[in-house]
């Protein structure tokens, strides 16, 4: 069962997953998902509904993201009171394993160069408030039906939209200027849809004891300028490049966790992006235009 199955990653996985034969029961509560799936509309803050069979594994993508004037009831509602319901009905015999998409904002003020999993949380957000919370409540049901917490990071692939690189994308595509903060800075906070959906694949057929949680990025680093010409030069943008210093502090991902208790396998950063870049349209470059566009110091 995929709930959020009209989502992004929902909708990416669905494809996935009956593409490989798997028998998928797909839950969305407004937009439809993928055709050829048994399709149930449902809002689990109000519970999950009877028309819905046991099932193997349960991988839960819905939630509500991060967006101008929404409320703590709301990512309460429907990020934590959902998950709550979901996990009291896999307990009660409706599913052999949870595999839950957090995120990375559960860890809130990140202050370490490195995060983990056993990262302190400090001061989330709304948001990462109620992912953390949805954490927490598959834990108490964990030695009934044990629960996978993925902290996942920027997703991208066709469709991606919220996050920084699919803005820095769109900004290149559309020719506008991109300052770049922190240029000098690592960064891994990275994954392409493509290679979620082939783990969480993957996942489906694996078994673990009670709960864990693991955060997910590439597999190696890149500086953020670095990123940002990666994808100008991909793109075919000539947008002008600014650099733009920030007291924002950055961290990378270790992925040994997931790799060594889960078989994660992390895709380098570089090919993530040049997927990335490769989805959607390319701005055909001037001759002698310069394509990365210029540095301004």
């Amino acid at each position: 069962m995929v709930t959020g199955a009209g989502s992004f990653i929902g909708g990416h996985l669905i494809r996935r997953l009956a593409a490989g034969g798997h028998e998928v029961i797909a839950l969305c509560r407004s937009a439809p998902p993928p055709s050829g799936v048994s399709a149930v509309r449902a809002d689990l803050a109000e519970g999950v509904p009877a028309a819905v069979p046991s099932c193997d594994t349960v991988i839960h993508v819905a939630a509500v993201s991060q967006a101008p004037g929404r409320t703590l009831d709301e990512f309460i509602r429907d990020n934590y009171v959902a998950t709550r319901n979901l996990a009291a009905w896999a307990a009660s015999g409706g599913a052999r394993r949870v595999i839950y998409l957090s995120a990375m904002s559960v860890y809130g003020r990140v202050i370490d160069p490195v995060v983990g999993s056993d990262t302190p949380i400090r001061d989330p957000d709304a948001y990462g408030i109620s992912k953390h919370l949805g954490e927490l409540t598959l834990r108490e049901r964990a030695e009934t039906v044990p629960a996978l917490a993925l902290r996942i990071p920027g997703v991208v692939g066709p469709g991606a939209h919220r996050n920084w690189l699919a803005r820095t994308k769109a900004a290149l595509l559309a020719g506008e200027p991109v300052s770049i903060f922190n240029p000098d800075a690592p960064f891994n906070n990275a994954v392409h849809v493509a290679d979620l959906c082939d783990f969480l694949v993957g996942l489906s057929g694996r078994d673990w004891r009670g709960f864990d949680v693991v955060p997910l990025g590439a597999a190696d680093t890149l500086t953020i300028e670095e990123v940002v010409r990666l994808l100008a030069e991909r793109t075919g943008s000539a947008s002008s490049l600014c650099r733009q210093a920030s007291a924002a502090t950055s961290f990378i991902i270790d992925n040994g966790p997931a790799m060594e208790r889960h078989g994660y396998r992390p895709a380098p950063l570089p090919d993530i992006l040049r997927r990335f870049a490769d989805d959607g349209p390319r701005v055909e470059t001037r001759p002698g235009s310069g394509a990365a566009g210029r540095l301004d110091r």
